[in-house]
């Protein structure tokens, strides 16, 4: 019985695709299949139509590469690239400054006490003491003449003694202790050799002078301290005549010379033909008709020694009575000497007695600004400055002059 029924069913299959049914299709209406394209992946994975289209534009993700850490910092394409190999720095360690100079560990270390030397190679002394016997002076100090390189045979020394005058042959008497950086700066009971070093003594006059100095007095307050006045062991015979050098006891002793810019000036040049102690007329050795028929012109007894102190050391002091100094600028406008808006030269009144033409304690009050002390002291006997003189404050005003000793 079911065989019939799977024989019927069979024989009705068949009738019905034989059929002519206009609503069939045949091969001929299907679309032709492209034999150049790909054949398709049947193991591909199917194509999810819910998903978001693909910009052609998106960079293509390697799904191997390392995941993005979101939390990492932004790299600077514009940093500078490390070295991996490099140190690594301490944190911890000071911080540099770019201004300061680098330091060569290897380097000798540096000698605070030694002397600055200029550019020109010339050892400027300064404060600093240094060896007594190359300055010259006691305490190690030069207060004039600075430069050892330029005066390496003339000194000047500043300081205080007690033991009064100039002329002591028979050298110091408080162990060389004085000076204004001394042992004994006071100078309490020391005199003047006692601020010359050994090897040195107090300059014995212009000759000696000029002998350790061509220049002579030139040069020596270059950055030295104003006002000064450094004595040599010399005095005059009057009226300005410095008396020759001499080793024992001096010929004179009236006033003090010296070399600084406190006091009066002395004649560098005078003319020969009516040179005596009362007359003395000064030149200009640069001019031969200077001196006419009292010619010619010669250096005058003190050259190169540029100051006196005057009677009773007056012009080391501030001179009591009438000596008024002004700028310039502050004079009257009937004055020969005033100079509109000149507050810088001084002119001190009266000429005479050592105010006008001398500089004197009233000169430099007015030209810094400043009142002094009277440092000097030359006793009480106008002709016996020479033997009398003592010296108060050893920081200023001056001192002695040192010349070194020659064999």
């Amino acid at each position: 019985m079911a065989k019939r029924i799977l024989v019927f069913l069979l024989l009705a299959f068949l009738c019905a695709c034989g059929s002519d049914d206009p609503g069939s299709t045949s091969d001929a209406d299907l679309p032709s299949v492209d034999e150049g394209a790909p054949a398709v992946d049947e193991g591909a994975p199917a194509v999810d139509e819910g998903a978001p289209a693909v910009d052609e534009g998106t960079p293509v993700v390697d799904e191997g590469a390392p995941a993005i850490d979101e939390g990492a910092p932004v790299v600077d394409e514009g940093a500078p690239v490390v070295d991996q190999g490099a140190p690594a720095v301490d944190e911890g360690a000071p911080a540099v400054d770019e201004g300061t100079p680098v330091v060569d560990e290897g380097a000798p270390a540096v000698d605070e006490g030694a002397p600055v030397v200029d550019e020109g190679g010339v050892a400027d002394v300064g404060p600093l003491p240094i060896d007594p016997v190359i300055t010259g002076c006691s305490d190690g100090s030069r207060e004039g003449f600075l430069s050892l390189g330029a005066y390496v045979d003339l000194a000047a020394c500043g300081g205080a003694w007690t033991e009064p005058g100039i002329h002591y042959p028979q050298g110091p008497s408080c162990d060389r202790q004085a000076g204004n950086t001394g042992l004994n700066p006071e100078g309490d009971g020391c005199n003047v050799e006692d601020l010359c070093a050994e090897g040195w003594h107090v300059c014995l006059g212009a000759a000696d002078v000029h002998q350790r100095s061509a220049a002579g007095c030139d040069g020596i307050m270059e950055g030295a301290q104003s006002p000064a006045f450094f004595v040599a062991r010399t005095s005059s015979i009057g009226s300005f005549f410095c008396a020759p050098d001499t080793i024992g006891e001096p010929d004179s002793e009236d006033d003090l010379f010296g070399c600084g810019d406190l006091g009066c000036p002395t004649k560098q040049f005078v003319c020969e033909g009516n040179l005596s102690q009362f007359n003395q007329t000064k030149c200009d050795p640069d001019d031969p008709e200077a001196c006419g028929a009292n010619g010619p012109c010669v250096e005058g007894p003190c050259n190169p020694l540029t100051l006196g102190s005057h009677n009773l050391c007056k012009t080391l002091k501030v001179m009591p009575g009438n000596c008024n100094c002004s700028f310039l600028g502050e004079l009257p406008t009937t004055d020969p000497a005033y100079v509109e808006g000149d507050m810088v030269n001084v002119k001190c009144y009266p000429n005479s007695g050592g105010c006008g033409w001398c500089k004197p304690l009233n000169y430099w009050e007015k030209y810094l600004g400043e009142t002094f002390e009277n440092e000097w002291d030359c006793g009480s006997n106008g002709t016996k400055e020479a033997s009398n003189v003592v010296k108060s404050n050893p920081h200023r005003q001056g001192g002695v002059l040192c010349c070194r000793d020659f064999e």
